[in-house]
């Protein structure tokens, strides 16, 4: 019956989980793609720096909601460890390798990535987007040194603390890789026409060209389900 018990609430804590990863990738929809919002609609191509600080800042509000519901799913995940772990009454019971692992399932859940790969994850001739990513390795390594430190410490006030730096860091991290799975193929330049709907180098959106489809996706929509002015999952 426990066992069920934990089944059941790991399926809802996925699903918590996959929410909070999804709005980040939606919150990303208007960097390139909204009128008044991109300069890209002015005629200027943004930079990979530019694209990156408009996510930033069209993200910032989901980094608190998304530290406050990964701690409720983290507290539960220990609590099921404790509960399957013979002779463990604590998180200082147990195997500090295992609550690791656990809390690297959790990150990349909340990333959409392998975040133990972020640097041979995507291929790229973009030399300031691989130190990104490097950088962004080795923070979230440090990050969960830290989480895990505060969750063996009986009453630490520091947790929440702990994951808000989480947080920030999965933000940073999903918005790196959207701009470095798109390096392969030259991103189309967005302009409007006279009623302000937007043209990829001069041309109506079409999904079977490689670099309309590099542009949607940069943007954290589909390009088989994009439609001019409407965002898509």
């Amino acid at each position: 019956m426990r066992i069920y018990e934990i089944t059941q609430k790991k399926l809802t804590n996925e699903g918590i989980l996959g929410g909070l990863a999804g709005a980040v990738t939606k919150s990303l929809t208007t960097n390139v793609l909204g009128p008044g919002v991109s300069p890209a609609f002015n005629g200027t191509p943004l930079s990979s720096g530019e694209r990156q600080a408009a996510g930033m800042a069209q993200s910032q509000a989901l980094i608190g909601p998304m530290s406050t519901q990964a701690q409720k799913v983290w507290k539960q995940e220990l609590k099921d460890m404790i509960a399957i772990t013979p002779g463990a009454l604590s998180v200082a019971d147990l195997d500090a390798t295992k609550i690791d692992i656990e809390l690297r399932k959790l990150i990349n859940q909340l990333t959409k990535e392998d975040t133990r790969k972020l640097i041979n994850a995507t291929n790229t001739d973009d030399p300031e987007i691989q130190d990104q990513k490097e950088i962004l390795a080795q923070a979230l390594d440090d990050a969960s040194v830290e989480i895990i430190k505060q969750s063996q410490i009986k009453g630490t006030p520091e947790l929440p603390a702990a994951w808000d730096k989480m947080a920030t860091l999965i933000v940073q991290t999903q918005n790196v890789m959207a701009n470095s799975k798109n390096q392969t193929i030259k991103p189309a330049r967005i302009t409007a026409d006279s009623a302000g709907k937007p043209l990829f180098d001069g041309q109506p959106y079409n999904k079977n060209d490689p670099a309309h489809r590099a542009t949607i996706k940069l943007s954290g929509q589909n390009p088989d389900t994009y439609v001019p002015g409407v965002a898509t999952p």
